[in-house]
């Protein structure tokens, strides 16, 4: 079995020697004489990324994955978020070629150049008389949310402008020159060393190529007091910039926890980058009386329920089941499960949906998230079920089904519980070892609000009529745990919360 306790050793031990490095290769390149502090907000995200990438498909997986590479069959990264989703990477080993092929992003056009610059007019008129004090960077607000936040904050919270930056006009081969030569310079004593290749040719070209254009929009955004980001939100590279800059400042960077894992699973590298980069980590309720962590609220909590707040279930006699799939990809944001413990996990999915398959009156639907894990194998089990589309909205699943069954934490925990959902959490008996102490406490939690269960018959039997169900979910004990672990582990947002982050900054 795999030793997370090792890789994590390795990780940050590799992340801090190349966090090093890349700070010497980015100040070369752009003649800057900045530190590490600067240049982690921006390259830092990426940089654990490609660790867990490069890691995952060379120690994990174990396969040949690395080719030849020239200018013509790599796929350079236009920005994070580009790197972020290509999750079927190559890694190369480089030789030269005479390429003369050229390639063109798409160029900003005029129109949206004036209404990007627009975005700035009010933003820079309530900083100069000095009323805005915080950014806000939460894309899974809409516009009307959005606007009632910065109304509510009497101003002094305003959502930071989104730009576009694809006015990207590079020669394919001058790229994957520029690359090589910062390899050479940067590595004359050890030029086999792959990961370092790889590393600098994946490098987003809006960190190299591109640097420039972008630091000049984000500086058109005069620097507030403070910015309070998720931690989905810096998969955004402007976003990235505008923190680097309030770094060179000194001005507050206040971090929001993601997700209801973030911070609480044994490892996560959003959690570690925005804890690095952040004055402050907001969680989400819990404590762990450490610097930087201050129990609070999630907004992004609070954007869920007032979206399915209008939720209505029609009346029918049948009990209709969602099962919610998870991904087991383990190359992304987290590492999961290695393989092994993957094909453990689908056996114990498909032992439980067997069991529910043979409830009288009871029918139950898979929603798969993208990335999800299923053997090969087992497609014609799959096939007996009716499957939804992973991109189908959590809405209409709240909407169309009576119980929700997770196999992961998930945010869609939090809402079922606050929208009176009943929902049941299936983890495996025996299946993973947790380590981590806050961890086992939300398992905890989720166990005395009867919502956590590892045993595929106690799971069977509540499901056997509406009347055991009703029972279970209206059971005032389990009302009031659920109460507590919402408080604890996914306290919605009040916008008497303002209050608490002025104080801070």
């Amino acid at each position: 079995m795999y030793s997370y306790d090792k890789f994590n050793f390795k990780y940050k031990k590799l992340y801090s020697s190349y966090l090093e490095k890349l700070t010497l290769i980015l100040n070369n390149f752009h003649k800057k004489q900045y530190n590490s502090d600067y240049w982690e907000p921006i390259i830092g995200l990426y940089l654990r990324s490609f660790i867990i990438k490069y890691h995952f498909f060379r120690i994990i997986d174990k396969k040949n994955i690395f080719k030849k590479g020239t200018s013509r069959n790599i796929r350079f990264n236009k920005s994070y978020d580009d790197f972020a989703i290509n999750q079927n990477y190559t890694f190369y080993k480089f030789q030269n070629n005479s390429s003369k092929k050229y390639f063109k992003f798409k160029k900003i056009n005029f129109i949206k150049g004036i209404i990007n610059s627009s975005k700035t007019i009010i933003p820079n008129l309530l900083i100069n008389l000095r009323i805005l004090k915080v950014f806000f960077s939460e894309s899974y607000f809409k516009k009307k949310l959005k606007s009632i936040f910065t109304i509510r904050s009497s101003l002094n919270f305003y959502s930071l402008p989104l730009f576009n930056f694809e006015n990207y006009n590079f020669d394919k081969k001058l790229i994957f020159k520029n690359r090589i030569n910062l390899i050479y310079l940067t590595n004359k004593k050890n030029i086999k060393n792959i990961f370092l290749h790889n590393l600098i040719i994946s490098m987003p070209i809006n960190y190299l190529e591109n640097y420039d254009t972008i630091l000049n929009e984000v500086k058109k955004i005069k620097l507030s007091d403070a910015i309070y980001v998720d931690g989905n939100e810096v998969k955004f590279d402007h976003i990235k910039f505008y923190i680097a800059e309030l770094k060179i400042k000194n001005k507050k960077i206040l971090a929001a926890q993601h997700s209801l894992r973030s911070g609480i699973e044994d490892f996560n590298i959003y959690f570690d980058y925005l804890k690095s980069i952040s004055n402050f980590f907001l969680t989400w309720g819990w404590n762990r009386n450490k610097n930087k962590i201050i129990p609070f609220s999630s907004t992004r909590v609070f954007s869920s329920i007032s979206k399915y707040k209008k939720i209505k279930k029609e009346n029918n006699e049948n009990l209709n089941i969602c099962y919610i799939l998870c991904s087991y990809s383990g190359s992304g944001e987290c590492i999961y499960e290695n393989r092994i413990e993957n094909f453990k996990a689908e056996k114990a999915r498909i032992n439980l949906l067997k069991k529910i398959k043979k409830i009288k009156n009871m029918s139950i639907t898979l929603k798969p998230r993208e990335g999800s894990f299923l053997m090969d194998n087992q497609k014609k089990f799959y096939n007996k079920f009716d499957l939804l589309k992973y991109k189908t909205r959590m809405y209409d699943v709240l909407n169309n089904y009576k119980v929700i069954l997770f196999e992961r934490v998930s945010l869609g925990i939090a809402e079922c519980l606050y929208l009176d959902q009943p929902t049941i959490f299936y983890y495996p008996k025996n299946l993973y070892k947790q380590k981590n102490k806050k961890y086992n406490e939300l398992i905890f939690l989720l166990k005395k609000a009867n919502i956590f269960f590892d045993d595929i018959d106690n799971i069977s039997k509540l499901l056997s009529s509406k009347a055991s169900i009703f029972l279970w979910w209206n059971n005032k004990k389990n009302i009031e745990n659920r109460k507590i672990f919402l408080k604890k582990y996914a306290n919605c947002f009040d916008y008497a919360d303002f209050k608490k982050i002025k104080k801070i900054i």
